[in-house]
């Protein structure tokens, strides 16, 4: 499954997006994904939700959207701030 390569290509993204960020925890990942998808979404959370454990993104939720180009893309991060 490729996917779960992609989610933890997807994690260290958003934790290097973290790095100068106030946000400490991501509860939502809105990802934009082409019609039809280049990859199977149901496999995508199980790897995702997988490799989160003890991260940042452990308790976010991915939310999938229609996108308008051939693949995927990171369009939005929510948050909580550790302060």
């Amino acid at each position: 499954m490729h996917e779960f390569a992609i989610a933890q290509d997807l994690i260290n993204l958003i934790k290097d997006s973290l790095k100068d960020s106030k946000m400490k925890t991501v509860t939502k990942v809105t990802l934009a994904l082409s019609d039809p998808p280049m990859l199977v979404k149901e496999s995508l959370e199980l790897g995702f939700g997988v490799l989160a454990k003890n991260t940042p993104c452990e308790n976010a939720r991915l939310i999938f959207t229609k996108g308008s180009k051939k693949g995927f893309f990171l369009i939005g991060l929510e948050g909580e701030d550790g302060d």
